[in-house]
């Protein structure tokens, strides 16, 4: 009948690709960061080290 639904309501901004984040879209957020979920992977190899990304999931690196 005419009526037009309200257009989705911006929540945030993703860090990696710099689109906007909308309400009831999925991402992952982290100390006021947001990341849409399809950008997760290539944000973490882009922000974090290999020894610091190992070190936060408890690895260590040693010679075997």
């Amino acid at each position: 009948l005419g009526i037009e639904e309200p257009a989705p309501k911006i929540i945030g901004q993703c860090a990696y690709c710099m689109d906007a984040i909308y309400e009831g879209s999925e991402c992952y957020s982290s100390g006021g960061i947001m990341v849409h979920t399809q950008c997760f992977a290539d944000y973490v190899q882009e922000e974090y080290t290999e020894t610091k990304l190992a070190g936060a999931l408890g690895f260590e690196q040693r010679t075997a």
